[in-house]
This record gives C-alpha cells, structure tokens and sequence, in this order.
C-alpha cells in the first residue's frame, strides 16, 4: 500500500479504538482509502466553489483523564519504548489481515503517543501532598483538544476548514502525523482545486478574503499572494493568466465554533484584524 493509502486506513480504524484496543475494519475500508483523494479534490472544489460556509460542529468528546492514562508508555527501557500495550498491539493485528499493513499501523499510533505525551496539558500538583488533583487550565486543554481531534480524525481539518474555523496548529499537527495525507490535499488544491476554479470562472477569479485566509493557513502561508497564483500557473500550465491573481490581505472574521469561543484567534480573524 501507498503511505496515503497507510494512512488513510488508520483513519477509517481510528486512533481512539486502537488505545481502548477495540478497533474494527470495515469492509469497505480498502476501497475507500484508495478513493481518499477523489473525496479531498471535491470537499476543496466545493469550498472555494461558494461563499456559504458548512454548519459548524464542536470539538468531539474529549475524556481528559482517560487520555492521560492511554498516553503514558506501557514499558519504557533504555533502549526501547513500547508505547502500546502487547493487548493493544494484539486487537490490531487481529483485525488487519495484512500483518505488514498492521505492523504500519502499530508504528503510526506509537508515533502519535511519543508526539502527545509531552504536550497534553497536566494540572498543576497540590503543594502539600504533590498530587494532580484538577484539570489544567481552559485553554491549554483547548489548544490540546485541536491537535488530539486531527490525530484521531485527519479529515478534520476539511471540515474545520468548511465551516471556517481552521487553526495553524491543526494544520502543523496534520503534517507531523500524516505526512502523505497533507501532501495530498495539498496537491489537490494547487494542481486541482485552484486550477478547476479558474478554468470555470475566468482568470479574474479569487476566493473570497475569508476564504483566501483560510485557505492560506492550509497551504502553510503567510499569505494568500501572487506566488500562490504562480505555483497554481504551475500546476495548470493552461491557466498562464492565473498568475495576476492579487487576494487582499485583509479577511473577515469566520465563524468560530460555538465551543471556541474564549480561544486564540482563527486565521481568518488576524487577517480582519491586519
């Protein structure tokens, strides 16, 4: 299998029933993996297609205790760490038929504790008996939350980009854990998405300012600028033209989700705010 293909099979188990080691297979798993981009190129073609943005959705469940525990290394030596338990590691591979593909998908998850455990918040101890006795703050868990949704559901940062409330460290997280996954759908919006709008609605196109901020913040850039519009030339060498594509700087301010209330700003909303 292709690492995309890896990848995307860990997505249709998930993280979470690995941890509880409960996870399942569906049989439609392999096919819907491989059938991964053609979703991708549609969810962006779709967003920069329209105006109107998706209903926002809060972050899911999130049980802060449990995580903490499931994060911690069953057996750490010198020179080994074994992340994942030997019951976990055995539910997996009983339910992958591929012992190779499982072996992957083992590695994957181990990444993902080695990457959470240092950065999951922890409260601060009681001075008298040393012992964590609260949650930590607010905002620190909140912060977690966003990186710890995207390593348990990677297409979550579609959705968050669709209902435009897309973070920076959602998408840092997406392209620390799932490497092939970010290079796709950021091949999809250069050599696709972008392309496919121009040819459509002339070379005078362009996103919308809040869309193109968003949109920017999933590309990893600073800004949504004519070097943009000359890697989407690039891509689509029929488009010479796209490269006079200028995107204002300044966006308004998307729609947070109802859960981010007190959070740190989206890209959307630095770009309203200069």
């Amino acid at each position: 299998m292709t690492p995309l293909e890896t990848e995307a099979v860990f997505a249709a188990i998930g993280l979470q029933p690995i941890l509880d080691a409960k996870p399942r297979l569906a049989k439609r798993a392999f096919s819907d993996a491989a059938a991964q981009s053609a979703r991708v190129k549609r969810t962006l073609l779709r967003f920069l297609s329209s105006d109107a943005w998706a209903e926002a959705e809060d972050l899911p469940e999130f049980d802060y205790q449990k995580t903490l525990k499931q994060l911690q290394p069953f057996e750490a030596r010198p020179d080994k760490t074994n992340w994942l338990s030997p019951t976990q590691v055995n539910a997996l591979f009983a339910v992958v038929p591929d012992k190779e593909l499982a072996t992957d998908l083992v590695g994957m998850a181990e990444t993902i504790m080695q990457w959470a455990n240092p950065i999951i918040p922890k409260g601060e101890p009681d001075p008298v008996t040393g012992q964590v006795t609260e949650d930590p703050p607010y905002g620190d868990l909140l912060d977690f939350r966003r990186g710890w949704a995207v390593a348990c559901d990677p297409m979550s940062v579609l959705r968050d980009l669709a209902d435009g409330s897309l973070f920076d460290d959602q998408v840092e997280t997406l392209v620390k854990l799932f490497p092939a996954t970010y290079q796709d759908i950021q091949g999809s919006a250069l050599a696709y998405a972008l392309p496919t709008m121009v040819q459509r609605r002339g070379k005078t196109w362009k996103p919308g300012p809040t869309k193109a901020a968003l949109l920017a913040c999933l590309l990893q850039k600073t800004g949504f600028d004519p070097q943009l519009a000359q890697m989407v030339q690039a891509a689509d060498a029929a488009n010479e033209a796209a490269n006079q594509q200028q995107v204002p700087q300044k966006a308004a301010r998307p729609r947070p989700k109802a859960s981010d209330a007190n959070a740190e700003a989206t890209p959307g909303q630095k770009a309203a705010a200069g």
